[in-house]
């Protein structure tokens, strides 16, 4: 399905978890639980966000004091513990879409050194909602352990992983 001018296509919906130490709840969850790391991103020497899967479904991990949060505090300060991802196509067009229907947006869209353009919004309850893109080849530079790029970033970063997992190197044309 593609997205339109009006209906931006959301998919791929995972939780994240804000932890104290994101490689020691990587270690519980991989050792214990039986989950495979396939991501990570590092900033100033520390793992600052991991992506665990188990089966066909996964959960990000992120630094609950690392980096800062949408509205300029860490997530310990915001007193947040969780949020909810979801890629899209086009994060602008979603965003304007959210705010169009009155949802409360807590930071604008921004491009992020990881590859992925991002912005976020509030649910009814309050419950962060992380919007996101991933972006083009060359559009970004950054420092994770994704380093294949046979695999379109349109397809989402999930959905990458996932396909690298299984061997899946290339996509037919």
């Amino acid at each position: 399905m593609m997205e339109t001018s009006s209906n931006p296509v959301f998919r791929e919906p995972f939780p994240i978890l804000y932890v104290a130490d994101v490689a020691r709840s990587a270690r519980f969850y991989t050792e214990l639980l039986g989950f495979r790391q396939t991501f990570t991103w590092d900033a100033a020497g520390t793992v600052q966000f991991a992506y665990l899967r188990l089966g066909s479904t996964g959960i990000g991990l992120g630094a609950r004091s690392g980096v800062p949060w949408a509205d300029g505090g860490t997530a310990a300060e915001r007193g947040r513990t969780f949020e909810l991802c979801i890629y899209v196509d086009d994060v602008d067009l979603a965003s304007a879409r959210l705010l169009a229907a009155g949802v409360a947006q807590v930071a604008p869209p921004e491009t992020k050194p990881w590859g992925e353009r991002l912005t976020y919004f509030l649910d009814p309850d309050g419950n962060p909602l992380h919007i996101t893109m991933v972006l083009p080849e060359g559009n970004h530079a950054g420092n994770s352990s994704d380093t294949s790029d046979a695999l379109p970033r349109s397809i989402g970063a999930p959905a990458r992983r996932a396909l690298q997992e299984i061997g899946v190197t290339r996509l037919s044309q």
